[in-house]
């Protein structure tokens, strides 16, 4: 029973470490008893602190392999595990040496933890059990074991491949410029759609790190040489899943290679696409202007696996358009285009960008403009702002925010905890326990939100909804430019400041302090057909009952929106080409 609770407290120090938005979803995983020893799964242990896991067939082994690259290597019998309908399960006492290690060698473990659990795996965990030497215990030959067939059975994904091929990216490879695809003749916005239908059509499924998704970063180069830009002014970015690793990159600070593989982002049966040397890249254009000061204008290339049209073929093609648009225009400021890799999977081409700048480019940012997922309904919508500088005053305001917020989940894991110890017979839970009451309890998780960076806890915040942006000068000058072109074009252009906070590239630049805008293009929840609800995958409330549709799911395509909300898309392209086109040629305070 004392071992019984030793995976409790396990169970609650894991906890403890997962992200804070993961914190509606925490739970207690099955623990499984045989002949008086606890085992526990060995995945959870592994990504509850983001940790890969890997299966190799040879030995029966899991490869769990850290953020910096160290690989911890199990043999999941010799550690006196099993294997049970794809599951790995391990010993409790193995479980503790495995979670010290990886939060050793992550993130840090506080002194205290490491002695407490250091003092109950040696007091109150049983030592396992060795088969007796005079009974060898051998599979029988006839019967060979074979993975459970829902065990990932791909190679060791854990070796670095050097770079296949450093000439992707010579000018030679691009000599061969062709005629541009389209006129500015044409009005506002139609450049955008038409390209739009090439890609949802010929670049469907750009998951990040794969062919597809650098055809479809040759094909934009490709199109900034057609329409006149300046070879000298295009630049490719490369970076690889490893670099991204190393930098500690990513929306939560990591990069999973589970999340590039699993079958919303790459899909099923494509691992073939998958590039050895896993690179990505972002596709940079500048166009000078009399200022050193710098428009930053963002949208994301790569997608789910589906054609991909409105996520993000749209934002894609908008910029596309404004880039050929502005050859003809005057600006004050210079323009940077940044068609981000990798977004799905973490914004890693936006963060692997901003993290490119020097502090003296940082600072000559004016704002950064983002375009994704804005032909999802006829709503358009743009959010501007910044985010509030942290301080003591803020960080305790958030916290008590934050604590109220989750309550629930708070009380939910605290009862359940105590449950499964009284279930264990464990007269007196909280002498097992970290804490001792629910006061305590509380005090622990508001210490675990102090330990979050401060950056990483405003961004986490905005995305929830609990604080509000900015709206400063910058972000003001935006909006007027929006009234003015709502009055001269009757657009309907909507101003929705917590926009701002929606996920997608633009966050980066958010939470290291940039004006940012954001355009979407949205649904109201009231108006669509009960029937085409029941068919999305993936929708819901982004700020009242505005909603996406159907981003990720095969719904994202073309003909199908074309057929679905006729016009829309013409109408949102050319609203936001004219905006965009207004801000670049403006001049701000």
């Amino acid at each position: 029973m004392r071992k019984k609770a030793v995976v409790a407290l396990l169970l609650a120090f894991v906890m403890a470490f997962m992200p804070l938005t993961a914190f509606a979803s925490t739970y207690i995983p099955e623990i499984r008893v045989e002949d008086e020893v606890a085992y526990i799964p060995l995945r959870i242990v592994a990504y509850a602190l983001n940790a890969e896991v890997a299966w190799d067939r040879t030995d029966r082994a899991a490869v769990i392999t850290c953020r910096n690259g160290e690989v911890h290597r199990v043999v999941i019998e010799d550690v006196g595990g099993f294997i049970e309908n794809g599951v790995s399960w391990v010993p409790v006492e193995f479980a503790v040496d495995v979670l010290l290690d990886l939060l050793g060698v992550q993130q840090g473990i506080d002194l205290e933890i490491a002695e407490l659990l250091g003092l109950l795996r040696e007091h109150d965990v049983e030592e396992p059990v060795e088969p007796d030497p005079e009974v060898p215990i051998e599979p029988d030959p006839e019967v060979p074991i074979e993975p459970d067939p829902e065990v990932p059975t791909e190679p060791d994904p854990t070796g670095r491949v050097e770079r296949i091929d450093l000439t992707l990216w010579d000018a030679e490879n691009f000599a061969d410029v062709r005629e541009a695809a389209f006129s500015t003749d044409l009005p506002h916005g139609e450049i955008a759609v038409n390209y739009i239908e090439y890609m949802s059509d010929n670049l469907g499924a750009r998951s990040a790190f794969t062919y597809r998704e650098l055809e479809a970063a040759v094909w934009i180069v490709e199109e900034l040489l057609a329409m006149g830009h300046y070879w000298g002014n295009i630049s490719v970015q490369e970076f690889t899943y490893w670099e991204a690793n190393d930098m500690g990159l990513g929306l939560w600070g990591n990069l999973n290679w589970n999340t590039v593989t699993s079958p919303h982002i790459l899909g099923v049966g494509r691992e073939y696409q998958l590039r050895p040397d896993r690179v990505s890249q972002n596709v940079v254009l500048t166009i000078p202007g009399q200022s050193q000061r710098k428009i930053v204008v963002g949208a994301h290339y790569d997608s789910p696996p589906y054609a991909s049209a409105s996520d993000n073929a749209s934002g894609t093609a908008l910029l596309l358009e404004s880039a050929q648009r502005m050859l003809e225009l005057n600006h004050y400021y210079t323009i940077v285009y940044v068609f981000f890799g990798a977004e799905e999977v973490g914004l890693i081409g936006a963060y692997y960008y901003h993290e490119s700048l020097s502090a003296a480019q940082r600072d000559n940012i004016v704002m950064m403009v983002n375009a994704d997922v804005i032909i999802e309904g006829p709503y358009i919508i743009y959010g501007a702002g910044s985010a509030p500088v942290m301080t003591d005053e803020l960080l305790e305001e958030i916290t008590d925010i934050l604590i109220d917020e989750l309550m629930e989940y708070i009380l939910w894991d605290f009862e359940t905890i105590l449950a499964e110890l009284d279930e264990m017979g464990i007269e007196d839970p909280f002498s097992m326990l970290p804490f001792d009451s629910l006061d305590e309890y509380i005090e622990l998780v508001r210490f675990n939100i102090a330990t979050i960076p401060s950056e990483m806890l405003l961004l986490e915040t905005a995305m929830m909804g609990l604080i509000d942006p900015i709206i400063d000068p910058v972000a003001a000058q935006v909006s007027a430019i929006a009234a003015q072109l709502n009055e001269d074009h009757d657009f309907e252009i909507l101003s929705i400041p917590s926009f701002v906070a929606g996920p997608s590239d633009h966050l980066v630049f958010l939470m290291y302090g940039h004006t940012v805008v954001n355009f979407v293009g949205l649904e109201r929840l009231g108006v669509l057909d009960a029937d085409f609800v029941a068919q999305l995958t993936r929708y819901g409330e982004m700020a009242g009952d505005f909603t996406a549709t159907i981003l990720h799911t095969p719904l994202d395509e073309f003909h199908f929106i074309e057929y679905m909300w006729p016009g829309m898309m013409n109408a949102n392209l050319e609203a936001l080409s004219i905006f965009l086109e207004a801000i670049l040629t403006g001049r701000f305070s």
